[in-house]
């Protein structure tokens, strides 16, 4: 099976619309899946093989301010806590 795709956007709040619209299907994290909206379902996927990378880029010599390492640290320790989810 080949897709056509029509249109392929990265945010994942226009992404939800365009499921809502009935304009397709998406492939979207759970932490994404946050909406109010009943029409859109989730249907969970079960195959170890599935999985989509997140990272978070900084500059080395750039200075980190505290708040911007406290974000920093949060993300990561978020992320490998709720990767296995």
């Amino acid at each position: 099976m080949t897709p056509h795709y029509q249109v392929e956007v990265e945010d994942s709040s226009a992404i939800l619309k365009l499921v809502a619209m009935n304009i397709g299907i998406s492939f979207t994290p759970k932490q994404a899946l946050i909406h109010d909206d009943n029409n859109i379902v989730a249907i969970p996927i079960n195959n170890p093989n599935c999985y989509r990378m997140i990272g978070i880029g900084f500059k080395t010599s750039h200075y980190f301010t505290k708040v911007a390492d406290s974000f920093k640290q949060f993300s990561i320790d978020y992320f490998e806590k709720y990767s296995s989810v």
